[in-house]
């Protein structure tokens, strides 16, 4: 194999092929002052060779400052998403560990496909981005895994930009997450609720309650320890680190969700009196979940219920644990204000609040009944004047 040479920028030094077969590679050298600095970048890809050209001249900076383009100019994505990484996992708490680590995957994942590999931060356009949308849609997966996907690669450069000195990122090109069609408008009717209630097996009953009444998302509640319940107020407070938003807010106590904490505070006391989560595998339901554990993973128990309470068990009508918190969201429309509303819930917006208090067809016709009575009522006046 002839010796190809690939002179960098001006001063940048050359890059020259070496060898044959399976051992070629492009072996770096810079001259500076008189002095000659070689690197073996061990691939004999042209463009991987550049950007390990460039790693090994950020091993330089000390000595050759004005040898080198500006940090965000050699920074590759795999290297941005390595910082995030790194920083996440120096930050969570022990019930962010899963969140944690399937973020992890799915941006190594992201890493290995043709629109990431080996590529520098500061090629990455709308274009690209866009393209990885196009190429997920194509192999069938869902608009929000896609936006959750490509709003992880965000917040990775994100940080490169906002966390790091000298910034790794200076502009962060625009991400194309969309609004998923996916609205759903499932919700519980009390009598709906009671009899699922009955179903469930006892670990889940304190679970059900409290999402229903409460509107908390399931992830929320299952970080929920006694310590953030206050009965003498009555209301839970949620932390902003376990909460989706990042903001701390306070939940109502009422209906039966004080007689269902101190149930459950009871059974604690009794089963696992160390057991710091409200939510917890009950002795009953061993053979579901080691007794005293945290509440975590359930679907098999949720489905089971759902089909005995005469829910559908799976396609788009499945009842889901998401539908409780759409179901507390329209059954607290019917008593309190919006903007109440959106604090016990957590809604930043108003279109968040709009998707979720959904007007079912009982409610259509108790209102068409009210219409009736009021009109009832105003003609009787006038034909008394």
């Amino acid at each position: 194999m002839a010796k190809a040479t690939r002179r960098c920028d001006k001063g940048g030094g050359t890059l020259n092929r070496r060898g044959k077969g399976a051992h070629a590679h492009f072996l770096f050298r810079i001259t500076v002052d008189g002095k000659e600095y070689s690197h073996n970048t061990r691939t004999n890809n042209l463009d991987e060779a550049k950007i390990e050209k460039d790693r090994f001249l950020r091993t330089l900076r000390p000595i050759l400052p004005n040898a080198l383009k500006p940090l965000h100019e050699t920074v590759t994505v795999a290297e941005l998403v390595d910082d995030y990484i790194k920083w996440q996992k120096d930050n969570r708490t022990e019930d962010d560990r899963d969140s944690t680590e399937d973020r992890e995957r799915r941006l190594n994942a992201m890493l290995k496909t043709p629109t990431f590999s080996g590529r520098l931060a500061i090629s990455i356009t709308t274009a690209d981005l866009q393209n990885y949308r196009d190429s997920r849609t194509i192999q069938g997966r869902a608009a929000a895994t896609i936006n959750y996907e490509l709003a992880s690669l965000r917040a990775a450069f994100n940080h490169g930009k906002n966390e790091q000195t000298p910034k790794k990122v200076i502009d962060v090109p625009h991400f194309p997450i969309v609004e998923p069609n996916n609205t759903r408008t499932g919700f519980l009717e009390r009598d709906e609720y009671k009899r699922l209630l009955d179903c469930l097996c006892d670990s889940l009953k304190p679970f059900l309650v409290l999402a229903y009444n409460g509107g908390t998302r399931s992830g929320e509640l299952k970080k929920l320890k006694w310590t953030q319940v206050n009965r003498r107020l009555g209301v839970i407070e949620l932390e902003a680190k376990n909460t989706k938003t990042g903001d701390g807010r306070y939940l109502p106590i009422y209906n039966d969700m004080g007689e269902w904490l101190d149930k459950q505070f009871a059974i604690r006391n009794a089963e696992c009196p160390d057991c710091e989560y409200v939510l917890f595998w009950h002795k009953a339901d061993a053979k579901m979940g080691k007794a005293g554990t945290k509440l975590d993973t359930f679907p098999a128990s949720w489905d089971r219920a759902i089909g005995q309470a005469g829910f559908e068990t799976d396609g788009k009508d499945k009842l889901i644990p998401h539908d409780l918190r759409r179901s507390a969201c329209r059954n607290l429309a019917r008593v309190l204000p919006q903007a109440m509303i959106m604090k016990i819930m957590g809604h930043k917006t108003d279109s968040m609040f709009r998707r979720y208090n959904i007007v079912c067809l009982k409610d259509i016709v108790e209102a068409g009944k009210k219409l009736d009575a009021a009109l009832a009522d105003e003609k009787a006046s006038q034909m008394a004047a």
